[in-house]
């Protein structure tokens, strides 16, 4: 899937363990329920996306946007974070345990109350 679009897409519960989905275009699709563990995501763009309950567990996200995006129940456990905008985003329940440089991730705008979210110092 790297550089690809796939807006609007529909990929509701797939299972893509794995996936390199480098500078691709996921804007506005339908990730809910979707296996993404240990998924390249640099440089992406998810704005918009539903990404409800999503286990993102182990991906990395350098670079990528997620802007207006609904992350609720969303699983970011050892995800690399390092440069990516998750401003104005629904983060309600979403996971951040052990997350990787959440401190250089963009949340401006963010809403909700992530679980084992960083505490800011």
């Amino acid at each position: 899937f790297i550089d690809s679009s796939l807006r609007f897409a529909m990929l509701r519960d797939a299972h893509m363990v794995g996936a390199n989905m480098d500078q691709v275009q996921l804007t506005h699709a339908d990730l809910s329920r979707t296996k993404l563990r240990e998924s390249k995501l640099t440089k992406s763009d998810l704005s918009h996306a539903n990404c409800t309950a999503v286990d993102f567990t182990d991906a990395s996200f350098v670079g990528a946007t997620v802007r207006n995006a609904t992350l609720r129940g969303a699983v970011f456990r050892r995800a690399l974070l390092t440069d990516a905008v998750f401003a104005d985003s629904d983060i309600e329940q979403a996971d951040f345990a052990f997350a990787i440089d959440v401190d250089k991730a963009d949340f401006t705008g963010a809403r909700g109350t992530p679980l084992n979210f960083p505490k800011p110092p």
